[in-house]
């Protein structure tokens, strides 16, 4: 049988697969690692490549439903921060600036002293002229 990777080599090769602009397969192995490993605590971040990685493909809805599940599901993680920042900038590309605004407020509301937040504030400013 094909020998198996450990968690951080899985994890590794999808984020590896993402920094190289594979974002399909990027996505394909992520899922992979957390099916292979759902108790790992790597799981949040992976969901969030997975968005990032719709993002940059310009897949913005389906990029939403990984940023939300990321603050629904970890909200206390790391990267809830730049999960709801990306979701604002998803519903910036849809046309919808009344809901980024929404997200881009709870973002500095919840983490003030973010770098997130003040790209949420400049983001805002500009949306608000």
């Amino acid at each position: 049988s094909a020998p198996t990777l450990s968690p951080t080599e899985a994890y590794n090769l999808a984020y590896n697969d993402y920094l190289k602009g594979n974002y399909d397969l990027a996505i394909i192995s992520f899922q992979n690692y957390i099916d292979q490993y759902p108790h790992s605590a790597a799981i949040p971040e992976a969901i969030y490549w997975m968005g990032q990685s719709h993002y940059n493909q310009g897949a913005y809805k389906e990029a939403i439903d990984f940023f939300e599940r990321v603050e629904a599901n970890y909200p206390a993680h790391d990267k809830v921060p730049n999960a709801l920042l990306k979701e604002a900038f998803s519903y910036i590309e849809l046309g919808q600036p009344d809901r980024a605004k929404e997200l881009l407020s709870r973002l500095i509301e919840r983490f003030p002293q973010s770098n997130e937040a003040y790209r949420a504030r400049d983001t805002l400013s500009t949306l608000s002229q």
